[in-house]
């Protein structure tokens, strides 16, 4: 056998750990046929499955592997190609075991992150220890634990995890790309510099709609909606949590609003909370899509490995459940809350992110302040034909508003226009249908018209368009990972958008005009 290539001799640090996994299945087993019950005969069976499991694949990997290798070789020559061949059936070894694996890793890839996590920690663990053996400085030093002590004291009362996240080199970003309004020529023309974008609260008076910046607040639990994250509105006049009071059918919808006055008192005393109190500021809160807390998106434990790895565009904002005498600036805990997946309501401050870790269209927003003409434009990536994200909000408006929309004209919307035909582009990309609002606190039932715009090539788009797309089988669909598009995928994407919507208005002229009156023009 070639020096330095495995020989067939199996020692006990390749049989035990197998060994001891079957012992583990085997007694699992053992109390499985002695009972019954049904939530002890769940938890057994996994325990059975994953050891049993695990106890095969180490067989493979630490026995069968080695042992194949050996009987291999042992029919090469020496010399140099025998280190190739060996990492050829290495190659062809894996390759085997990851067809054979890789669905089941997919199925449980969410929670691949906190395992890798662990890993790493208990490596870095061992590797202080091994170092501090080395040094010859003991753990078990006092000098050693007090700096420790001393530097987490000082990290809690000073460090915040918001200053080192990603948010503010992503709010400069958006902030830097996109113009809140043009200046007048007598102040030198050209747009608002970054930095000195209006406060929310100068858009009381406006003309027409006024914005609503749409968030969503981390929580633990998903009860009442099934999603782990609650909305969370900024208006000029208020910041509103839109939590739950109570459980099962008991469960009553309980807003907690707090002034913006308040919030910009509580907001971090330092640069980093100087601008979130500005459209642009909660605009990138509202599209901090990448974050620990993803909500409808969970990633179980892996969101643990985000934040170790700050990826993290989300911010804390204090929270309306209480009121604090000074401002709640974040501290180091806060971090750990990120990783550990700990967000309590009571607590100083919420986990903020992207509004559409609750619902990705503001839907359910307009509903609940029962408009009477809504405007819905769906820019979002669903395959064609599925119209999922706006399924999903017309869920979460009757559950957490009593609305509906009227589910035969649902049907005859997906199965008639908006159906993809042949394969291809669908005869139209927009729809207007009726929202009805339950009566609350005395008032009617009433309804409200809702245009549909979904961004989609239709047969009414362009021909320039639509042959666009046939060359370009991702678009419109491109990820909002693709942060690199070109100029011809940037160019018409917006020129569909144009397009989208100039379709829509022309066929509901009334409806867009009323849609864009003023509160008190009625």
């Amino acid at each position: 056998v070639p020096e330095g290539l495995p020989t067939t001799g199996v020692g006990v640090n390749q049989w035990f750990p197998p060994l001891a996994l079957a012992i583990v299945a085997v007694v699992a087993l053992a109390f499985r046929l002695q009972h019954d019950r049904v939530r002890a005969r769940t938890v057994v069976d996994l325990v059975i499955k994953g050891a049993a499991g695990m106890a095969l694949a180490l067989v493979v990997l630490l026995i069968g592997l080695p042992w194949a290798v050996d009987r291999f070789i042992r029919f090469l020559p020496d010399g140099g190609g025998d280190q190739f061949a060996v990492a050829g059936v290495y190659g062809v070894i894996i390759t085997a075991l990851w067809q054979f694996a890789k669905e089941r890793l997919r199925s449980i890839a969410r929670y691949l992150g906190g395992v890798l996590l662990a890993v790493g920690l208990a490596l870095f663990g061992l590797y202080v220890m091994a170092s501090a053996a080395d040094t010859n400085e003991p753990l078990s030093s006092p000098g050693v634990w007090i700096g420790a002590l001393v530097f987490m004291v000082v990290a809690f009362v000073l460090f915040n995890p918001d200053r080192w996240s990603l948010h503010s080199l992503y709010r400069r970003g958006l902030a830097g790309t996109f113009a809140i309004e043009r200046l007048d020529e007598k102040d030198g023309g050209g747009f608002v510099p970054h930095g000195k974008e209006p406060p929310l609260t100068d858009y009381r008076e406006a003309e027409g709609p006024a914005p609503i910046v749409c968030c969503a607040a981390a929580r633990t639990d998903d009860r009442q909606t099934g999603i782990k994250v609650l909305s969370m509105t900024f208006e000029p006049d208020d910041i509103v949590v839109h939590g739950w009071e109570g459980t099962g059918q008991s469960a009553k919808h309980k807003p907690l609003t707090m002034s913006h006055t308040e919030f910009q008192r509580r907001l971090p005393r330092n640069p980093f909370g100087r601008d979130l109190h500005t459209l642009m500021g909660l605009a990138a809160v509202s599209g901090a899509a990448v974050a620990p807390s993803l909500g409808r998106m969970d990633l179980k434990t892996t969101n643990a490995l985000l934040a170790a790895f700050n990826a993290r565009l989300g911010v804390w904002l204090p929270n309306p459940t209480a009121d604090y005498p000074r401002s709640t600036t974040p501290r180091l805990v806060n971090m750990f809350k990120e990783i550990s997946q700990m967000y309590g309501r009571d607590d100083p401050n919420l986990y903020v992110t992207d509004g559409g870790h609750w619902e990705n269209l503001g839907l359910v927003e307009l509903i609940r302040r029962r408009c009477k003409t809504i405007i819905c434009i769906d820019a979002s990536g669903d395959p064609p034909g599925t119209y999922q994200t706006f399924k999903d909000a017309i869920e979460l408006a009757n559950l957490e508003c009593g609305a509906t929309v009227d589910e035969g004209k649902l049907r005859a919307v997906w199965d008639g226009e908006l159906a993809p035909v042949d394969g291809g582009p669908a005869k139209l990309n927009h729809a207007r249908l009726t929202v009805r609002y339950a009566g609350a606190d005395g008032e009617e039932a009433t309804t409200a018209d809702l245009l549909y715009v979904k961004a989609a090539v239709c047969a009414q788009s362009p021909i320039h368009i639509r042959r666009y797309a046939a060359s370009d089988r991702r678009f419109p669909n491109y990820s909002t990972g693709d942060q690199l598009l070109e100029d011809d995928e940037l160019s018409y994407l917006i020129q569909l958008g144009y397009a989208s919507m100039d379709n829509a208005l022309a066929a509901n002229p009334a409806l867009a005009a009323a849609a864009l009156k003023a509160p008190g023009d009625g």
